[in-house]
């Protein structure tokens, strides 16, 4: 099973660079909390957006201050002020290199389109092949009324000139962390 599990990995990791991602692989929750503090420094972004799910419910206090943690009580506008978004992703697509995220809420599904930057965290055993070969979980999860997002890179589009242009219809940056928990 491992190694199909690595398999994966290696080709999620290639298909999300072919995408326009950035993927760091992270060894365990240290290695997770480790990287996050690099990436706010890295990209001299001040404060973060964090939705808890999963297995990523809470982050630790010397991240507190700089993350903050959002709820579904939140106005879309007070989501739109956040450069950065963090969220736990359900799965990842390693023959696509795609994100997928089954949400709830509208605030659950708006930290993964307004902010500039997206990072979405996934563990390494919620890599799946590819789509059509676990459709019964997307089934699943819409008939318990929830949304499939399927994020396959930042926002890509032509203007009305034909000028290629990121980030209008979603973030202009996607990246991955990949926990890998042996």
């Amino acid at each position: 099973m491992w190694l199909k599990g690595r398999e994966n990995l290696k080709m999620l990791l290639e298909r999300l660079e072919e995408n326009g991602c950035q993927a760091v692989v992270c060894g365990g929750l240290e290695g997770l909390y480790s990287n996050l503090d690099l990436i706010q420094n890295r990209f001299e972004i001040g404060s973060a957006a964090f939705y808890p799910r999963g297995r990523l419910k809470s982050l630790p206090s010397r991240l507190s201050g700089r993350i903050v943690q959002v709820n579904n009580d939140m106005a879309a506008a007070d989501l739109a002020g956040f450069k950065l978004a963090i969220t736990e992703f359900d799965y990842a697509l390693a023959e696509s290199g795609s994100l997928v995220i089954f949400t709830e809420s509208m605030v659950e599904r708006l930290v993964t389109c307004l902010p500039e930057t997206l990072l979405g965290v996934v563990w390494a055993d919620r890599i799946l092949p590819s789509l059509t070969s676990h459709h019964s979980i997307i089934a699943a999860n819409v008939a318990d009324g929830k949304v499939v997002s399927i994020i396959s890179g930042p926002s890509k589009t032509l203007d009305i000139e034909q000028t290629f242009v990121t980030g209008v219809h979603g973030p202009d940056r996607v990246m991955a962390l990949i926990v890998v928990e042996e």
